[in-house]
């Protein structure tokens, strides 16, 4: 039987849009603890749909495609490189879970194991894709084409 080679996930981000916005370059949250919830949410939308998914644990050697569809009444001019820092947590929510200590108090940070690392090693090529979902009454979402492209670890 020959080894899976792709797989897509579709992450909604309903929840975490409307609560935050997507977290962009631009975004200039005052308090490190508010902007740490804000990547929390990303990482555990990341995290619950790889699971729901049925993601396999401990891959490496793969390349990441996501396509951000988002809603807006209007049509505005979209910066590409601008959503950098929601992609960021999606890729940590598909790392392992982790936990550590943090001025002496225990800090968690979720991950459905997908992914050994999210360093070069393990995820050679990363990008993006922003989308116009025609359907106006959609809510916002990732689609997430993952394919193996390198040696598995």
């Amino acid at each position: 039987m020959s080894p899976v080679n792709w797989w897509q996930v579709r992450i909604p981000l309903a929840a975490e849009v409307a609560a935050h916005g997507w977290l962009t370059s631009n975004n200039r949250e005052g308090h490190s603890i508010a902007q740490g919830r804000r990547v929390k949410a990303f990482r555990r939308a990341a995290a619950d749909a790889g699971r729901k998914a049925g993601l396999p644990v401990g891959v490496s050697g793969v390349s990441l495609h996501f396509d951000c569809s988002y809603v807006t009444a209007t049509a505005p001019v979209r910066d590409r490189l601008n959503l950098e820092p929601t992609i960021k947590a999606l890729v940590d929510g598909l790392g392992p879970e982790k936990g550590f200590l943090r001025q002496g108090r225990s800090n968690w940070v979720p991950g459905c194991g997908f992914l050994v690392d999210d360093s070069d090693k393990h995820v050679i090529n990363t990008t993006w894709a922003l989308q116009r979902d025609p359907n106006k009454s959609a809510l916002p979402y990732v689609i997430l084409t993952i394919k193996r492209t390198g040696p598995q670890l």
